[in-house]
């Protein structure tokens, strides 16, 4: 009897792994973004818009490729900080905020990221590494948005405040 249940068993367990397996490798794909600068360059960025993601941010990635980045999505414009916390290589740090942003005081303001939406950029501060850390970024203004981008790259594109990044795709 023990000879016949065990395959039956064994089967089980790994239906059961197979099952687990697939749902985390779903959940692990992350969210990510195309944005556009107004001067035509394509941005591939990852999306952190939960407390976690925004918390871990590029953390402990070894580095970003050339037109890769990240964009973190808060739920509405403030002063966010952003620090260089096992951080193993320098990012330029650009604040966004929505170009029909409502006044910062309006309640109901809740920044979404869907596709064609139309960002500024506010502030920047570039070349910041982990050396700084633990200084903390602050905008001078408040954002809703904030993009790290590989050193360099605001200066290497000529963008600057004032300048447009749209957002052309995303995917969940």
């Amino acid at each position: 009897m023990f000879k016949t249940k065990t395959p039956i068993a064994v089967f089980a367990l790994l239906a059961l792994f197979a099952l687990l397996q697939a749902g985390v490798r779903e959940k692990d794909v992350p969210d990510d973004a195309v944005l556009l600068t107004g001067k035509g360059v394509a941005i591939e960025a990852l999306l952190a818009d939960t407390d976690a993601e925004r918390i871990q941010g590029l953390s402990g990635k070894e580095e970003l490729r050339k037109n890769e980045g990240m964009l973190f999505v808060f739920p509405k414009a403030a002063f966010h900080g952003i620090w260089m916390k096992d951080m193993l290589f320098p990012i330029d740090i650009i604040w966004l905020n929505d170009i029909n942003r409502k006044p910062q005081n309006d309640a109901n303001e809740t920044q979404k990221y869907a596709e064609g939406r139309t960002l500024i950029i506010v502030d920047i501060e570039e070349n910041a590494g982990p050396e700084t850390f633990p200084e903390v970024f602050y905008p001078k203004e408040p954002a809703a948005y904030v993009l790290e981008l590989p050193a360099g790259f605001m200066k290497k594109e000529n963008l600057t405040v004032g300048d447009i990044i749209t957002i052309e795709k995303t995917r969940h």
